[in-house]
């Protein structure tokens, strides 16, 4: 008899040991909404004009052709931004807003140390392979300001887009000059890297100063339409709630309080009004903090999951970007987001956009 109980336990433990570490089994309920982000400013309509007035000459280039030329119609922002009817208008007409752009060029660049670079390059035979060299560090600063007139030639707003003291930072490599090259290819020694740094000065200027300037002008150009065309996206999965309400192991009904708070904070960013949005967003995101930070047996790793990914997009809806990017990189390291993937692509994209939107908001000199 006792011979029997033991097989019987033996047989019975590891059935409710499984059992007891399955994880909970979670249907989904997808929180979904548009983004919609008012203009920082005041929305254009299709019937007004407005105009953008590059500098006449940078510190390298010479020209409002050539700064346009070279630099501005490179960029796939401004391509889209002046295919809008906004920016094509007759150049009889008046314009209804002009963009006046500040920017000396690139000022103060320094050349720094020599540095130990590696890398995976594809050889001739298109096979993967590793790359040591070096590279020099360029240093400069690029200050920009963005000033926006009305009709009248009022200034309504001015933006700093790049402060007289940021510092921007390029790697000098062996294909700088290479338009199609992205990769970052270093040399092998100081001297043929002191060559073609002596060979190329006048052309490596130039060339730092387009790739500086491209950055500069992307901001511009978002802090363009976020002024006057804000935000606004498809209808997209914002966050999910722990739905089946019978036969639930557990008891979430504080979730479920917690998520309808974040659908009405969702459904108020639909209609525009940010502000309400947060307001109702902070609640929601302090319960599912609680939540998480309980240790309580129902919340195993699926429930987990949700409430991260919640609280990545409702720290994003209350400006928290730090905080939103933390429960991103956890999503990463430990939930099985793969970056790159839909998902963990969508988010970050969402967590930027947001972020980018408010600190443009944050510039705001006037």
């Amino acid at each position: 008899m006792q011979k029997l109980l033991v097989i019987a336990m033996a047989i019975l433990l590891p059935c409710i040991k499984a059992s007891a570490q399955q994880a909970v089994k979670i249907d989904y309920d997808y929180v979904t909404r548009k983004l919609i982000l008012p203009p920082l400013l005041t929305p254009v309509t299709p019937a007004e004009k407005m105009e953008l007035k590059l500098p006449k000459a940078l510190t390298y280039h010479s020209g409002s052709y050539m700064i346009e030329t070279n630099i501005m119609e490179e960029m796939y922002a401004y391509r889209n931004l002046k295919a809008t009817a906004n920016w094509q208008k007759p150049s009889s007409m008046p314009a209804d807003y002009s963009c006046e752009v500040f920017a000396p060029g690139m000022l103060n660049l320094t050349p720094q140390k020599t540095r130990n670079f590696s890398t995976k390059l594809y050889d001739q035979t298109h096979t993967l392979k590793a790359v040591d060299g070096l590279v020099r560090d360029y240093t400069c600063n690029f200050p920009c300001k963005l000033i926006i007139k009305n009709k009248a030639g009022q200034v309504i707003s001015v933006f700093e887009i790049a402060g007289e003291n940021e510092v921007f930072t390029l790697p000098l490599h062996k294909d700088f000059l290479v338009d199609t090259v992205r990769h970052i290819y270093p040399f092998f020694s100081d001297l043929t890297l002191s060559d073609f740094e002596s060979n190329n000065k006048s052309e490596i200027n130039r060339k730092m100063e387009e790739k500086i300037a491209r950055q500069v002008f992307q901001k511009m150009i978002d802090v363009i339409n976020y002024s006057f065309y804000g935000v606004k996206t498809m209808r997209e999965t914002y966050g999910y709630g722990v739905v089946k309400q019978k036969k639930r192991p557990y008891d979430y009904n504080d979730i479920d309080t917690a998520v309808m708070k974040y659908k009405i904070a969702l459904d108020s960013m639909d209609r525009g009004n940010s502000e309400a949005c947060k307001t109702i967003a902070s609640d929601a995101r302090l319960v599912l903090e609680q939540i998480l930070n309980s240790a309580a047996p129902r919340v195993d790793k699926n429930v987990q999951q949700i409430l991260y990914y919640d609280l990545s997009h409702l720290n994003l809806l209350t400006q928290h970007f730090e905080e939103a990017w933390k429960y991103y990189q956890i999503l990463l390291k430990d939930y099985g987001f793969e970056e790159g993937s839909v998902m963990a692509t969508e988010l970050s994209r969402r967590i930027q956009q947001h972020e980018d939107y408010y600190k443009t908001k944050g510039k705001m000199i006037k």
